[in-house]
């Protein structure tokens, strides 16, 4: 597998612009199942995998005018779920 498909990567979409990427190794096997949660703070998404942390990402917009996450590559979505903490 090349180097690029074992890194995760991240960025924010405002104004017509990205923001700068966040890159990390990517912690998830392929072919298996993972557990991945993304909690939206007043300033940012926190990602965890597997009940660790991962990374934050900043957003550029009031948290409820956020109408969607967008994941990209090879995976597919068994489930998804959406809670008020």
């Amino acid at each position: 597998m090349e180097e690029e498909n074992k890194l995760v990567k991240a960025k924010s979409f405002y104004d017509g612009k990205w923001s700068s990427e966040r890159i990390l190794k990517n912690p998830i096997q392929s072919n298996t199942d993972f557990f991945i949660q993304v909690v939206a703070t007043r300033s940012e998404f926190e990602i965890y995998y597997g009940g660790s942390y991962l990374f934050s990402l900043k957003h550029y917009i009031p948290m409820d005018s956020i109408s969607g996450i967008r994941l990209l590559e090879t995976m597919e979505l068994y489930r998804v779920e959406m809670e008020q903490l």
